[in-house]
């Protein structure tokens, strides 16, 4: 699988990343299986979360780093990310928090979780001027199935000007929900008995987007599924697709992907920013 150097952790990132959202202590065997697919598979980003879709309070870290570190069982983490913002707060504040916190040795780096692209210029920019640790990676929704609205409440869905602005800052983004929360899967026209997957997902232009992952997929002599993670993994920035898997088998599907390569053809033709066909 391929991997890029993100500065500056000790090991390079796997452009396929595994979530752990459904890991439980009732279910370690299977767990376990789990990180030792991905890990035989060449991964070696997993993310993680105390709480997922918690807001800390007034954006502070360092309850949840002390938290993190005594259930991880660890003495320094990789990455610590805001889950959320509150736009209302200063950025300067929370930079300084997590300066603190890399100087101290307890994380190496930080990131932001759903904020916007503007939210992360401010504290990057602040903290290059002031000398202090600034957001090495950026996460938020990024996927080819477009959502017309967030998934959830106070989440950030990737615009294509917000592409632009990843190409140009060279920023890494690490996509959650990378494979459109089951629409590739599960999407179909006639059935609606998803609510949440009809609010966010169905429109003709995702559908249109589904059925060119499927021809392009069967072109290629890849899964719909490798095919949809190769759009999210080929792009002129650094990007880490997240995926979560039940079995070890969906695990080595996932990361299968992480060796695609796609053209910008190819990509914009699956964005429906173009209708020539480039195969």
């Amino acid at each position: 699988m391929r991997t890029f150097d993100l500065a500056p952790l000790p090991v390079p990132a796997s452009v396929i990343g595994l979530g752990t959202m459904i890991f439980h202590p009732d279910t370690q065997t299977r767990d376990h299986g789990l990180l030792d697919a991905f890990v035989d598979s060449g991964g070696t980003y997993i993310d993680t979360a105390e709480v997922y879709g918690a807001v800390e309070e007034h954006g502070y870290s360092e309850m949840a780093i002390d938290g993190s570190l005594a259930r991880l069982k660890t003495d320094c983490l990789d990455i610590w990310m805001f889950h959320r913002d509150d736009p209302s707060l200063d950025v300067a504040p929370l930079v300084d928090a997590l300066d603190e916190e890399v100087r101290s040795g307890r994380i190496r780096a930080w990131g932001a979780s759903n904020w916007t692209t503007a939210r992360l210029e401010q504290a990057a920019d602040y903290a290059e001027r002031v000398g202090k640790a600034g957001p090495i990676a950026s996460s938020p929704h990024f996927s080819p199935a477009r959502a017309k609205e967030p998934y959830w409440p106070d989440t950030v869905v990737t615009r294509d000007v917000d592409r632009d602005w990843y190409a140009e800052r060279g920023l890494p983004l690490v996509a959650w929900s990378s494979l459109g929360r089951g629409f590739f899967a599960h999407g179909r026209k006639d059935d609606e008995s998803d609510a949440v997957l009809v609010r966010v997902f169905y429109s003709p232009d995702n559908f249109e987007r589904k059925e060119r992952l499927g021809e392009l997929a069967a072109a290629r002599d890849m899964t719909i599924f490798e095919t949809a993670l190769g759009w999210v993994i080929n792009h002129p920035f650094p990007v880490i697709a997240l995926c979560g898997a039940q079995t070890a088998a969906e695990v080595r599907n996932c990361t299968r992907a992480g060796d695609r390569e796609l053209s910008s053809e190819e990509r914009d033709w699956l964005d429906l920013r173009s209708n020539t066909r480039p195969f």
